[in-house]
């Protein structure tokens, strides 16, 4: 469990699916065209730019990233848990957790809930391990379980929603899968959350990272139980690379054209 003992007791799941949501709605990028101040949303141009060219490329990448042959869905599928990974990528991934959770300024209980989920998810001796829909719905039974409602619902909007939850629906929660998608690469090509997706463009040309990018990540969605997902990938990726947050932009524009577009949840069905 999440949260000390003597804090939580089962709340019904009629309780649980009247927790009224009220949050400043994701904002809808893909409709209105307007952008996100936040510095996970801005584009990469030329004020917003990490400092990466060619010549420092090597600061922020390991090795094996930048050798031609690599391929990135490759080497994805062989460090899937934590324990496939080797000491240097297992601190790597220790510091993406915590700078991926950072960026968002979440409540000290909303980033330990996210932290242990992550890692349960990356652990492959965790009930979640490599399935987004147990991992997601472990995420939520633990808010659940909180026995003040009123904060429930706070760190459930923090963490997934703009709307009232619907019970018995298949979705995933965007940060979580952006979460899961930024870790994966960033341990993948050895770098932080944020400068990896850079540099990792920068030393392999737009194209060619773009094409890693949306094989990786259409594979993983489908070894992650989510092959629905995996259909629109391609252009979800497509959309992304012109942002710092990869995996978060991908996540954000599968939400933008589900059934219920922009709610914070994506649809699996």
């Amino acid at each position: 469990m999440f949260f000390n003992k003597s804090f939580i007791k089962k709340v019904s799941v009629a309780t649980a699916f009247t927790l009224v949501i009220s949050s400043v709605p994701v904002t809808d990028i893909f409709a209105s065209g307007e952008e996100n101040n936040g510095s996970d949303y801005l584009l990469l141009n030329d004020e917003t730019t990490l400092n990466i060219d060619n010549e420092n490329v090597s600061d922020f990448l390991s090795e094996e990233a930048l050798a031609e042959d690599f391929d990135l869905s490759v080497e994805a599928e062989e460090i899937q848990s934590l324990q496939d990974m080797t000491e240097e990528q297992r601190e790597n991934f220790d510091t993406i957790v915590e700078e991926l959770i950072a960026e968002d300024g979440h409540d000290e209980e909303v980033e330990v809930l996210l932290k242990e989920s992550l890692y349960d998810f990356f652990d492959e001796n965790s009930e979640t391990f490599s399935n987004l829909n147990e991992a997601q719905d472990q995420v939520e039974e633990e808010v659940l379980n909180i026995e003040n409602q009123e904060e429930a619902s706070n760190i459930l909007t923090s963490l997934f929603v703009t709307e009232s939850a619907h019970a018995f629906q298949a979705r995933l929660g965007v940060k979580f899968v952006g979460y899961t998608i930024n870790a994966l690469i960033a341990v993948t090509v050895g770098g932080s959350a944020v400068a990896a997706v850079r540099a990792f463009i920068v030393a392999k040309g737009k194209k060619e990272a773009q094409r890693m990018f949306t094989k990786t990540v259409k594979s993983r969605l489908i070894a992650w139980g989510a092959p629905s997902l995996a259909i629109t990938a391609a252009v979800a990726i497509e959309v992304a690379m012109a942002y710092f947050n990869l995996g978060e932009r991908t996540a954000m524009f599968l939400d933008s054209k589900d059934r219920r577009p922009n709610n914070g949840w994506i649809e699996l069905h």
